[in-house]
């Protein structure tokens, strides 16, 4: 800026140079300087005495006269952009004796404030902890108190009077017979609205049905002949003992088939067949020896003739029975294609998951040949 000045000066020092150094007029007389703005020179022309100037003198007189006054312009200066004015930075005051010792002391740390919901959940948790707590505790010692109460009832309860053995025994037995038959409470029957026969009694809704154990009840019936009648469809001889064993068909053990069958969901087995369990029974059918074994032990009783592979027609669990004898089967009898066994009976259901693989058993058995390869021995 200082240089921008100083060349504007020099401009104007030059420009009032030229016009004030201008050669005087003709007359010798120089031009006087004019002493108004700077910035503007006006040429003025000296006045003439009167009678003391010639022609040639007025005629230039005339003439400058006519002449307007040469008036120096001066362009005016451009404005100049003013520089922004910088922020200037604080002045830090001096440090004070207070403000030292505030920067000696250690600060103690602020501890932070949790947010309104943790410490809402966090005063939850620990009032249902309390709780919880509180309910642990009463329930402790009210279980006390009840094992207490029954300590003091159980001093103070006479001692039970001795009963005679044979009393007790017989007790005993009542018990165990009222135990093996289960009773079957019957609801009572309401009467009806109008006083008349009983409305049937309502159902609970949600119970449970009780599940029925045991085997499914039959029928019996005893003919004049001494015989049963089981079911009214099977006839049963003799009476199950050693002496007198049972004389039952093969009809009669294939029909545990409709109400036994586990892989259907039929886990009861009929009574009809239950009452062959533990007693002495003679059954008659076709035999199958276990191969490469000289003096078997054990045969398959079968409705259906069955070699053990490849000939006849393999058994079922409801038409064969696994018989264990008592003695060897020696000689012809090893080739026995048809006998008679008697022995003890029971039913043992075999399973192999819910698939039923063996069910009639018989054991302490006795065997006798009916026929051996083709020939029939009588």
């Amino acid at each position: 800026m200082r240089a921008f000045w100083a060349i504007v000066a020099l401009l104007v020092v030059g420009a009032g140079w030229l016009v004030f150094a201008k050669p005087s007029s003709g007359d010798g007389a120089p031009r006087p300087s004019s002493k108004g703005s700077p910035s503007a020179a006006t040429v003025q022309t000296p006045a003439v005495l009167p009678g003391a100037a010639s022609d040639a003198d007025t005629k230039k007189a005339a003439e400058r006269e006519a002449t307007p006054p040469v008036t120096a312009r001066v362009d005016p200066e451009p404005p100049q952009p003013q520089p922004e004015p910088q922020p200037q930075p604080a002045p830090t005051p001096a440090p004070t004796a207070a403000s030292e010792t505030a920067a000696a002391t250690p600060t103690a740390p602020v501890p932070e404030t949790p947010a309104p919901t943790e410490t809402a959940a966090a005063s939850e948790a620990a009032t249902t902890e309390a709780a919880v707590t509180e309910t642990a505790a009463k329930d402790a010692e009210a279980k006390v108190e009840e094992a207490k109460a029954a300590e003091v009832k159980t001093a103070e309860a006479p001692a039970p009077e001795a009963k005679p053995a044979a009393e007790a025994k017989a007790t005993e037995t009542k018990t165990t017979e009222v135990a093996a038959v289960p009773e079957v409470a019957t609801p009572a029957a309401a009467p009806g609205p109008t006083g008349g026969a009983p409305a049937p009694a309502s159902t609970t809704e949600g119970a449970v049905p009780a599940v029925e154990t045991g085997p499914i009840p039959a029928k019996f019936e005893t003919l004049e002949n001494g015989d049963t009648k089981v079911d009214g469809r099977f006839t049963v001889k003799g009476e199950g003992t050693l002496e007198k064993p049972y004389e039952v068909s093969w009809e009669h053990l294939i029909s545990a088939s409709e109400l036994y069958n586990p892989r259907n969901g039929k886990k009861r087995l009929p009574e009809r067949v239950m009452m062959l369990d533990g007693k002495y029974v003679r059954m008659t059918g076709y035999v199958a020896f276990p191969m490469y074994v000289d003096k078997p032990k054990e045969l398959l009783s079968m409705l259906n003739q069955w070699d053990g592979c490849c000939i006849g027609v393999p058994p079922t669990p409801y038409d064969a029975i696994e018989v264990r004898l008592k003695d060897f089967v020696q000689g012809g009898d090893r080739y026995a294609t048809q006998g008679a066994v008697t022995g003890k009976f029971s039913v043992k259901p075999y399973l192999a998951g819910d698939w039923l693989v063996g069910l009639y058993v018989m054991d302490d058995a006795v065997f006798t040949t009916k026929s051996t390869a083709g020939a029939t021995k009588n």
